[in-house]
This record gives structure tokens, C-alpha cells and sequence, in this order.
């Protein structure tokens, strides 16, 4: 195994919280999911940074906003609104942990019991 294989195990291995959007093709997320949760219900610091900053990049990008316009009259910006979603339960995300051996699990905003301030 060259020195560039181990690296990208490496890599593959320390991955934390990336969050996948519901437009992902199932397929994609079959093969090693542990279906019993092994980690708490309780959702990071930087796992909720994550999902408002991708969140974020696609309202810049063109998304529609997933809260009525009622609750937009005093947000301007992408970054308030992305807050706004979240807060309301209202983002599309599904947040994926990874663990040693490829094995992850998949977590729906509904899932967590607590979220970080």
C-alpha cells in the first residue's frame, strides 16, 4: 500500500459530521449504516454550523427559502434566514457520522433531543 493510499484512509477515517441534503440518491447511503444509533441524540456545535453554513450556500445560490414570507418581512440576509430554517425544523438535511471501520449513522433534524445555542 503506497504512502498516498494511507493518507487517504486516514482521512476517510476522521471524517466528522458531513451533512447530506435529501436530494441525495439513496443508493448512496445503504451500505454500512448502523441502524441501532450508537451516539447520543445531541447535535454539536460545529455539526449545526455545518448545516446554516451549506444551507446558506444555497440560498446564495438560488434556493427557496422553506419558511412563509410572513416569517421573512425583517430577514435580509441568507445567513438569518438559514438560522430561521433551522430553528423551525424546516431544513431538508440528513447529517451523517462517521465512525471507525466505514460505519455511520444517519441523523434527521426530528432525531435530536438537543441542540447547541
Amino acid at each position: 500500500m503506497s504512502s498516498d493510499d494511507e493518507a487517504s484512509q486516514d482521512e476517510i477515517e476522521y471524517e466528522e459530521g458531513e451533512v447530506i441534503f435529501e436530494d441525495l440518491i439513496e443508493e448512496d447511503i445503504i451500505e454500512r449504516e448502523i441502524k441501532t444509533k450508537r451516539s447520543p441524540p445531541i447535535m454539536w456545535e460545529y455539526e449545526k454550523t455545518n448545516i446554516i453554513a451549506k444551507r446558506k450556500q444555497q440560498l446564495d445560490k438560488g434556493s427557496l427559502a422553506t419558511v412563509s414570507k410572513e416569517m421573512l418581512k425583517n430577514v435580509h440576509s441568507s445567513y438569518d434566514i438559514a438560522v430561521l430554517e433551522f430553528n423551525n425544523g424546516s431544513i431538508p438535511y440528513i447529517l451523517k457520522r462517521v465512525f471507525d471501520g466505514g460505519y455511520y449513522e444517519l441523523w434527521e433534524h426530528n432525531d435530536f433531543e438537543f441542540f447547541p445555542i
